[in-house]
């Protein structure tokens, strides 16, 4: 955009050294990122061009099924792994701008008795970013964050999935207000016809919006957000709410919480109506190890009771910092992003986890991070939505890409159910290497993994389309390998092709 983003926000941000392989990442950034096949991630490898190929559509990932249809676009060659035997190549593929989740025309099945949510049973993959609508002059086409997704089957005034938003171009909070948006698919969204945006419009710095909450409750969708005033002296800290039974026309808003920034600051309020009661959590950031608070009320205009403190958790000098809570069944779920603990400032080496509870105050945390935290869009992971079906669980969730400039994003993937014999992460491919020489003669290709797939170095094992070639690995690490062709043989080889697989099992 040819100007310098700014990088301030009160709450939300802190400004980090430029990354050395930004560049590397931003090169990537329309790089197709592959699936998730019962919880093993299969990623890009090397890239092919022209003919027809097949494109992978949808996998089961409880039965491993995978439909395939045909595609002419070039992409990235790849081998999907067959989740019983992640050894065996069961298609090759040329990808492009896959989706795991299946025909995106398909409104997903809803989990009508969905079976309890076990935080380490889950893992997702490093989504793809979507285009944001925003009333912002910088930036229509999406520098957002804090999503808020609700999902209706049978459609809700004409839409499938709606959306509270706040825009959030070059990280500047005067843009940061709360925005709706609706999609009949999850991914490509709209403003409303005949609705304006944003739905409460602040100046920016000292006074400013942010961490919008959308409920469905009573026929009404309920968009609550938070207000940060510091002129208001004892009064600073405030979260408001609007409703509306068409997701046009919208209620004045009317205040429903409010406290003294010294006393109580409760960021991302996650709000839901259960058993005739509202319940709101939020994270305190006034303490420096932030705690995750519990609140309920017989309306959610209060009166509140006083926080209880939750018990969640946290990685050691890590901190939560905004929520995502919903009831599923007999269970409160939620996505945890959690930040550095000390300073007021957040987004710091953001990861994502999955939580989970019986009584909404003692909750479980999965033991890793469900999305990897670096990618071609993204080395902080935020706040995060979610919605269960009976394919997985749907994700959108935002995060920054370091900069200067620091670019926004909000991103969507799928959650796949793995079972324990499943592993941490998997990547395939296949690459051409040059002529072999015989009579003990080799090449050798360096291949780079995904970045941020795995968290130490993978096993790695190729196989070579060519019975001249033994093929070999070298210098494995969590960033790539070398891939070794030997000929034995007393004549040449011509560009054979090694297929690779590389696997961990844990994290």
């Amino acid at each position: 955009m040819g100007h310098r983003r700014s990088n301030s926000h009160s709450d939300d941000l802190e400004q980090q050294d430029p990354d050395p392989s930004r560049t590397t990442r931003r090169a990537l950034l329309a790089a197709p990122l592959i699936a998730a096949i019962g919880g093993a991630v299969v990623s890009p490898a090397s890239a092919t061009t022209g003919e027809s190929k097949k494109l992978v559509n949808s996998i089961n990932g409880k039965t491993g099924e995978i439909v395939v249809a045909e595609s002419t676009d070039a992409g990235t060659a790849a081998f999907i792994a067959d989740p019983d035997s992640l050894t065996r190549t069961a298609l090759s593929a040329v990808i492009t701008g896959f989706s795991d989740r299946g025909d995106p025309t398909k409104s997903p099945e809803v989990a009508e008795e969905p079976e309890p949510v076990r935080v380490d049973d889950w893992v997702g993959r490093i989504g793809t970013r979507l285009a944001i609508p925003t009333p912002d002059p910088v930036s229509n086409q999406g520098e957002a964050v804090h999503p808020s997704v609700l999902y209706f089957p049978e459609k809700w005034n004409g839409y499938r999935y709606w959306m509270g938003v706040t825009p959030y171009a070059g990280g500047r909070n005067k843009y940061e207000d709360p925005c709706i948006l609706a999609s009949q698919d999850g991914d490509k969204w709209v403003v409303p016809e005949g609705l304006t945006n944003p739905l409460d419009n602040a100046p920016g710095r000292p006074q400013y919006n942010s961490d919008p909450n959308l409920v469905f409750h009573d026929g009404k969708l309920h968009l609550f957000w938070r207000y940060l005033d510091k002129k208001a002296t004892g009064r600073e800290e405030n979260i408001f709410l609007r409703t509306s039974a068409d997701g046009v026309d919208w209620t004045p808003k009317v205040k429903v919480y409010g406290s003294d920034k010294k006393v109580r600051r409760l960021v991302a309020p996650s709000f839901q109506f259960v058993d005739g009661e509202w319940h709101m959590w939020a994270v305190d950031i006034v303490p420096a190890l932030k705690p995750l608070v519990h609140l309920t009320a017989a309306s959610p205009t209060g009166d509140w009771s006083t926080p209880t403190a939750c018990s969640v958790p946290v990685k050691s000098r890590k901190t939560p910092w905004h929520v995502h809570i919903k009831r599923i069944g007999d269970q409160y779920v939620g996505l945890m992003n959690d930040t550095l603990a000390g300073g007021k400032r957040g987004a710091r080496r953001g990861d994502l986890y999955l939580i989970a509870s019986n009584d909404g105050e003692t909750w479980k945390r999965s033991s890793r991070a469900i999305v990897p935290r670096k990618g071609p869009h993204h080395d902080n992971l935020y706040a995060s939505t979610f919605i269960r079906t009976a394919q997985g669980i749907d994700v959108w969730y935002s995060a920054r890409l370091n900069g200067p400039p620091y670019v926004w994003s909000i991103l969507r993937t799928r959650l796949m159910q793995r079972d324990g014999g499943t592993p941490y992460a998997t990547a395939a491919g296949s690459v051409k290497l040059g002529t072999v020489p015989g009579n003990g003669g080799s090449a050798e290709r360096r291949i780079s993994f995904p970045p941020g797939l795995f968290t130490k170095p993978p096993t790695v094992t190729a196989t070579s389309d060519n019975g001249r070639v033994n093929p070999g690995t070298s210098g494995v690490s969590k960033a790539g390998c070398t891939l070794k062709g030997f000929n034995w043989t007393a004549d040449h080889a011509t560009a054979p092709t090694l297929h690779w697989t590389a696997i961990q099992m844990s994290d």
